[in-house]
């Protein structure tokens, strides 16, 4: 363990190094300045790693790892990793190597498997790949090829188009990861930034969710332009509609969380037109329309709207207004657009990380908890009960008779079925409860300070739903029935274990009684 974890480190290290290297001239940490930026980077990086270690959580991987190309040297050479293995090799490697090369080169997928032990066409394992499966996707930045993007396996369970896909959109995150890189070598090098700039930087290169991201990016806007009002809007293309995250200042509280569609406002024309407005920094209300007609920032004298822009669209603003004329002057602007830029970046990162972690934890047909965000509740809330003196309940519901609905209408149909059931489940349950689905039809219930009485009346109000329900398929309406199992800590089990094997063991009991049945352990032969 210890081996391996120094392997995977000092892959790391080099890694770092050499993007590092590239980014900063001169001896290392020669100024506070410079210790600020590899900070930054090194934050930056770490993201990078958040992202490659869910993937391998999310995708059951052995080894996630991102290749790119060395300018100086034109091999690839290791910029992270997620990975159990101590066989990575250190690089830099050929670009003419096996399948990661050809992936890098011709900027082609590449899904192998039933790969033997030993096979060398994987060239980041020293001693040829002790992998099954492989899947790879190419790091494309427009026209010019970067490297790759690779995920493999030990079990001998093949890539699906679906993993793919998570790949492939990863790509972009790893592109964002990397332009984020860009702009703090621009940034070093102009030396024109102030600290406030520095710091914000930082803030949002560290920033996870979305609510870091905005208040380091407002706490920055205020020390680089102190102003009297600040808001942060994002625009959804499909809906075509602005909303108002976020809102500090003279009234903000009125404003915060308001939607409104594309009209002729200057928020509107500054994401359509990704540039900022107004062109002098100067407001009139009576002239100027900030948001809507009926919205108004009263008061104001200065504006600036910047666009948050990623790739080719605009996915949002950056405003601010102050009371004062010519409240900042114009090297403001591009100091404030460089922000605005590391808020864009950060505000997709923080969704795609959302994203990957809603993957990580939740079952992609219902949206329920999968299998083993489930456990991990179970036994956390089960040492809270014991701790407490507390009861605590467990339901598990099987669609009756479910085999032939597949047989005869097929997998499409069941899965409408099947995600009907997590949304009555997630209907019917209370806020406190946990719904997850562990498999097929089975879903479990797990109710918080309920005794076996509470839960029977929950499960009976399931069943009666259940049976009440007709689901719309394709193939026309459709009815089931549901049997449900009931076991309660800590009258029939004292461990998540015991506690599962009761619960079957009275879902059995009523499949076995003729189903369309709730049982518990007292029912039990």
């Amino acid at each position: 363990k210890k081996a391996l974890d120094a392997e995977k480190e000092k892959v790391r290290d080099e890694s770092r190094f050499f993007r590092l290297a590239g980014a900063v001239s001169g001896p290392a940490n020669s100024n506070p300045q410079e210790k600020v930026f590899r900070a930054s980077l090194e934050q930056v990086h770490d993201a990078l790693y958040h992202v490659l270690d869910l993937l391998k959580a999310t995708l059951d991987l052995h080894t996630c790892i991102l290749l790119l190309k060395d300018d100086e040297s034109g091999r690839l050479r290791i910029v992270e990793l997620a990975t159990d293995s101590d066989e990575v090799a250190e690089g830099p490697f050929d670009l003419g190597e096996g399948a990661v090369g050809a992936v890098a080169t011709r900027g082609i997928v590449m899904r192998l498997e039933n790969l033997k032990r030993g096979y060398k066409g994987i060239c980041y394992y020293r001693n040829g790949a002790p992998v099954k499966s492989f899947l790879a996707v190419p790091v494309q930045d427009g026209a010019a090829m970067q490297g790759a993007l690779c995920a493999d396996r030990v079990n001998a369970v093949p890539f699906t188009a679906k993993e793919e896909i998570v790949l492939t959109n990863a790509v972009s995150q790893v592109l964002r990861a990397i332009e984020n890189e860009r702009v703090f070598v621009q940034l070093e090098e102009s030396k024109r930034e102030q600290t406030y700039l520095h710091h914000a930087s930082t803030a949002l290169g560290a920033a996870l969710t979305e609510e870091e991201v905005i208040n380091a990016a407002l706490e920055a806007a205020s020390g680089i332009a102190p102003y009297d009002f600040a808001a942060i809007t994002l625009y959804s293309g499909e809906t075509r509609k602005h909303t108002i995250k976020r809102a500090v200042g003279d009234g903000a509280q009125r404003l915060e969380n308001l939607t409104f569609r594309d009209n002729a406002s200057l928020t509107a024309m500054v994401v359509k037109n990704r540039h900022y407005l107004p062109y002098r920094g100067e407001f009139d209300p009576k002239q100027q329309v900030v948001y809507t007609k009926r919205a108004k920032l009263s008061g104001m004298r200065s504006l600036l709207i910047l666009p948050l822009i990623v790739g080719e669209d605009a996915i949002g603003t950056l405003a601010i207004a102050a009371r004062r004329s010519d409240a900042w002057g114009r090297a403001v602007r591009p100091t404030l657009s460089v922000v605005a830029n590391q808020l864009a970046v950060a505000m997709s990162n923080a969704a795609a990380v959302k994203r990957l972690e809603e993957l990580a934890t939740t079952d992609g047909l219902t949206g329920c908890l999968n299998k083993r965000s489930f456990m991990e509740e179970l036994e956390r809330k089960l040492v809270s009960a014991e701790r407490f003196g507390r009861e605590l309940s467990l339901l598990v519901t099987d669609l009756d008779h479910f085999k032939m609905v597949n047989d005869t209408y097929g997998h499409d149909v069941g899965d409408v079925v099947i995600k009907e059931l997590g949304a009555i489940l997630m209907r019917e349950k209370r806020d406190t409860d946990e719904v997850a689905r562990f498999g097929g039809e089975e879903f479990c219930v797990l109710c918080e300070e309920t005794d076996t009485d509470g839960a029977l009346i929950l499960a009976e109000r399931i069943r009666e739903v259940v049976g009440e329900t007709v689901f719309q398929t394709e193939l026309g309406e459709m009815s089931v029935k549901a049997s449900i199992g009931v076991a309660t800590f800590p009258r029939d089990a004292s461990t998540p274990e015991e506690l599962f094997k009761i619960t079957d063991q009275a879902l059995y009991a009523a499949k076995r009684s003729g189903r369309n049945k709730v049982c518990t352990s007292s029912d039990v032969a």
